[in-house]
């Protein structure tokens, strides 16, 4: 038995869909600003611990259970961090083109991406 499908749910983009398809350009003043704020949050967080980001004749200076909690402590920033550059992609490049392509209204961007704003 063939199952029915709504007319045209798999039909190729006409040209009114055309925006919805073009590629995103990185180019773009948006996407240079992303780009410079995603490199400036990241700058000084480089290093993969903190152990590795001081100097060693300092971490001498400390007992293991003080440097283990400045890793710890590191870890978490670098984990919130990557967080943020994840939100921030979201909103500055998923959301920007879902908007920008008129697919959605905003009504629908919320409930896809409920009160991701408020957290940035």
């Amino acid at each position: 038995a063939q199952m029915d499908e709504p007319e045209g749910v798999w039909s190729k983009p006409s040209s009114e869909d055309s925006e919805a398809t073009k590629p995103i350009n990185l180019g773009d003043s948006h996407y240079a600003e992303l780009e410079d704020d995603l490199k400036s949050d990241a700058q000084n967080l480089e290093k993969e611990s903190w152990s590795s980001a001081v100097g060693p004749n300092y971490i001498k200076s400390l007992n293991k259970e003080a440097v283990k909690r400045q890793d710890v402590i590191y870890e978490l920033i670098l984990t919130e961090m990557h967080h943020v550059r994840t939100l921030k992609i979201l909103l500055n490049v998923y959301m920007h083109e879902l908007k920008k392509s008129l697919l959605v209204d905003e009504a629908w961007m919320e409930q896809l991406f409920p009160g991701v704003k408020v957290l940035l």
